[in-house]
């Protein structure tokens, strides 16, 4: 490409000046290491000729570098980054403006500072141009020029101060309604401090000291406040002791009860044992009749069968280890044939042992002799 091919070409002129100059600096070096090693190796044999100082540019230096960058492939960065980077002959897409404000520059511009200045007849135009120094210097102290003798100092003239006029004095004028509310304000204030005057200044009434006629008197008067309080007071609990008690008769309860009593009631001497008290205590209920203590306590009756331990799960027919236990009795069994030999065992005792009086036993006897009748 046309770009790329003027870029690489400045780039290898370039690299050429640069090898020139290295090859130049590598034959000053290769001078002065010559010079200052010339007793020593005298004494160890011939001097090497470098190939810096023998060789010569030649003639045909980059004359290929051309017919490479044609056979080298496009890049496609060069093809489609930005539209692309191609030179054309002439651009005459655009055209400034008539009143552009485009930057102009001297035709100057490129000339150095040192181009304007006249060359001296005995300065050598042959003299070879030193390399710029591009490290910075170290700081140096500037010379002081030498005195040439005293000097002599001119008197300056006092300049008198400026005289400054006082400024006019302007008489500041206020609206009507400005000056009558600070009219106003002004005899508001004063009426404020004419009775703080007349009642004593402020805080004056906390210092009043009282006589013993009036202090008794304020007694007197504030003792019947108290009473008349406290007898508000004492009618207001008996009102709320009323309510308690209208309650508490609301909440007695008419019918049979059962009580519980709890004392605290000596031992016998001959029961007393060595180190233990010698008092017990004793809870009582009290049942209303006979009939509410069966109905609460029916496990005294003695009509429920006792149950079985809970290590006890061996069927009570087979033996076998029991899986199920039946509601009626409590017992366990293993198989359906020593469950229906349980229940006929059962109702034999119902049957032949049962107390007969019993209502519910009665009805269920009954019962059974009316369905083995049928059958």
């Amino acid at each position: 490409m046309p770009v790329k091919r003027r870029a690489t070409t400045s780039k290898v002129v370039v690299q050429e000046e640069e090898q020139d100059e290295a090859d130049v600096v590598e034959q000053e070096e290769g001078d002065e290491s010559g010079e200052s090693s010339d007793g020593e190796d005298d004494s160890d044999g011939p001097e090497i000729e470098m190939l810096a100082k023998s060789r010569e540019r030649r003639g045909n230096a980059g004359a290929k570098m051309a017919q490479l960058l044609d056979k080298e492939d496009p890049d496609e960065f060069y093809q489609s980054t930005y539209g692309g980077f191609f030179d054309e002959g002439e651009d005459n897409d655009y055209q400034s403006p008539t009143q552009s404000d485009s930057d102009q520059v001297d035709s100057d511009f490129d000339k150095s500072e040192s181009d304007d200045e006249p060359v001296s007849d005995t300065e050598d135009a042959t003299k070879p141009k030193r390399r710029k120094q591009t490290h910075v210097g170290v700081y140096r102290e500037p010379k002081l020029r030498p005195s040439t003798g005293e000097s002599v100092k001119t008197p300056r003239t006092k300049r008198e101060p400026r005289k400054e006029l006082p400024a006019p004095i302007i008489e500041k004028k206020f609206r009507w309604s400005t000056l009558q509310k600070s009219q106003m304000s002004d005899e508001a204030r004063k009426k404020i401090k004419a009775r703080f005057l007349v009642q004593g200044g402020p805080g004056a009434h906390r210092h009043k000291e009282y006589t013993q006629e009036e202090m008794l008197a304020e007694a007197k008067i504030t003792e019947d406040m108290n009473k008349k309080s406290l007898e508000k007071y004492e009618q207001f609990e008996l009102e709320q002791k009323r309510k308690r008690d209208r309650a508490m008769k609301r909440r007695v309860i008419d019918g049979p009860k059962i009580r519980t009593l709890s004392l605290t009631l000596p031992i016998p001497p001959a029961d007393v044992r060595p180190g233990e008290p010698a008092l017990c205590s004793r809870t009582f209920i009290e049942f209303p009749d006979e009939h509410s203590l069966q109905k609460h306590l029916s496990a005294a009756s003695g009509t429920r069968p006792a149950r079985m331990r809970r290590g006890d799960t061996r069927c009570c027919v087979t033996g076998q280890p029991a899986k199920y236990r039946d509601p009626v009795t409590g017992l366990p069994y293993a198989t359906t044939e020593a469950f229906k030999q349980l229940r006929q065992k059962y109702e034999t005792f119902l049957l032949e042992k049962a107390d007969a009086n019993d209502a519910a036993v009665a009805a269920w006897v009954s019962w059974r002799q009316s369905a083995s009748a049928a059958t």
